[in-house]
């Protein structure tokens, strides 16, 4: 097992997203349960990929969902920081 192979792909797909249009704004957009959607969606695909034999294509699906769930950990940690920042300090 590469752990870095494996961190870099991720990193790739998250730029390749990036490069796609879904920054920051859009991303921050997503409620809890878009997020839940799409991961859904695409592990969905994943499966049927999986159901055919076709593991390439299936282990790109599972990079590309933990991407999302990089960028759904991004969104979260922003929106901490957004409701910190709000907050009066004593």
């Amino acid at each position: 097992m590469d752990l870095g192979k494996i961190f870099s792909e991720l990193y790739d797909e998250r730029k390749r997203q990036l490069t796609k249009g879904f920054t920051a704004n859009v991303d921050d957009s997503n409620s809890p349960y878009d997020w839940y959607a799409l991961v859904h969606d695409y592990n969905s695909w994943a499966r049927r990929m999986g159901a055919m034999c076709s593991w390439q294509r299936m282990r790109r699906r599972y990079v590309q969902i933990a991407a999302l769930a990089i960028a759904a950990i991004e969104a979260i940690d922003r929106q901490i920081e957004r409701e910190n920042s709000g907050k009066q300090t004593r």
